[in-house]
């Protein structure tokens, strides 16, 4: 077994980046590129009679229960570092390279995670390995990320909402911003005056809460309906001032480090996120509740570092849906032949499949 281990070779993915922007406007005509290399280093001389590359999109979602589960492959895309050869091409026990370049078609729909469903891409690179004893799998994988910019429409997010209350109670919450990442506090700034004496305030509750929906996914004859909806508190603060007729404090509400459910509006799911707002009031002897809500935004700490890609293309491999029935079939496209740069030569070609199975 040790002798096992030492002899493994070592066999990774490495990439420029792992994440990517799309446009808020749905542009399909902007590509992005996936740019990496596989290595792979033999640590004694053995025969490589295969080595592929392959994109993947999956997408999950957990229905209520007594409902099947619903998975779909949305693209898959393969790309041949090294053709296939029974014989082998020899390898010396050194480090070798296969770059490679693959398209992000502009249609292709933002990642998600939330607690009944995801959207996730990875790149899974497998091959096969010869050397004096036996014939060896090497496999390994990478993540990748798609997000959308959604900055358009977070400008729109009002900070301050303000009212009049059975024009007795005047209110006021202010964010100073509707953007959080992961481990961020939410300071929120409250305050009310009430006229009268016939409305006295008790309790004042914030709350971050987060609303899922799940959609089955389309075709040319459906539009797609919603297979699941949800909604959870992730947070709460509180301000208690029993009878009080004007008041001042600030409530705070954290985002969990380990957050993973970004904000999302796609084909397949939205995620959403607001801070709600609960007063309790008394009367005129008589317990009532006043509620509304502010919009906030959830995203990952490296956002603000991505940058979206502008790269036009006329023709790009797109990712399509095929509609049952009898089943989701595959789309070849045309190939074409690409070089990698090694220290052995091998022949590269790329085949495109846009896959969808049920």
């Amino acid at each position: 077994m040790a002798l096992a281990k030492m002899l493994k070779p070592r066999f990774e993915i490495e990439l420029e980046r792992d994440t990517f922007m799309k446009s808020f406007d749905f542009d399909t005509s902007l590509s992005s590129f996936i740019r990496g290399r596989v290595l792979f280093h033999p640590k004694i001389k053995a025969c490589l009679n295969e080595l592929v590359l392959i994109l993947e999109g999956k997408l999950s979602v957990d229905p209520p229960d007594g409902y099947k589960n619903v998975e779909k492959t949305i693209i898959e895309q393969k790309l041949i570092l090294s053709e296939r050869n029974d014989r082998g091409i020899p390898l010396s026990p050194t480090c070798h390279v296969y770059p490679f370049e693959i398209c992000l078609p502009g249609d292709l729909p933002e990642s998600f995670r939330g607690d009944y469903g995801s959207l996730t891409y990875k790149l899974r690179a497998s091959g096969t390995l010869s050397d004096y004893w036996s014939v060896s799998s090497l496999k390994t994988e990478r993540n990748l990320q798609i997000f959308r910019d959604m900055y358009p429409l977070y400008d729109t997010y009002n900070r301050t909402i303000s009212g009049n209350w059975k024009n007795s109670l005047f209110y006021e919450a202010t964010l100073p911003t509707n953007g959080y990442t992961p481990g961020d506090f939410i300071p929120i700034k409250f305050k009310y005056h009430v006229q009268g004496n016939a409305i006295r305030v008790n309790l004042a509750i914030s709350y971050l809460r987060e609303m899922s929906v799940y959609r089955v996914p389309s075709d040319e004859s459906t539009t797609g309906c919603i297979l699941r909806e949800d909604r959870k508190t992730i947070d709460l603060d509180g301000y208690y001032e029993e009878g009080s007729s004007e008041g001042e404090c600030e409530l705070k509400l954290k985002v969990p480090g380990n957050f993973t459910s970004y904000g999302c509006i796609g084909e397949y799911a939205q995620l959403t996120h607001k801070i709600c707002f609960r007063v309790d009031c008394e009367v005129n002897g008589q317990s009532e509740s006043l509620t509304f809500t502010l919009p906030i935004f959830i995203i990952p700490s490296n956002y603000a570092n991505l940058s979206l890609d502008t790269h036009v293309e006329d023709e790009l491999p797109s990712y399509d849906i095929i509609p049952p029935p009898p089943s989701y079939e595959m789309i070849r496209s045309h190939a074409f032949e690409q070089q990698p740069i090694s220290y052995e030569s091998a022949i590269a070609s790329l085949s495109c499949n846009s896959v969808v199975v049920s």
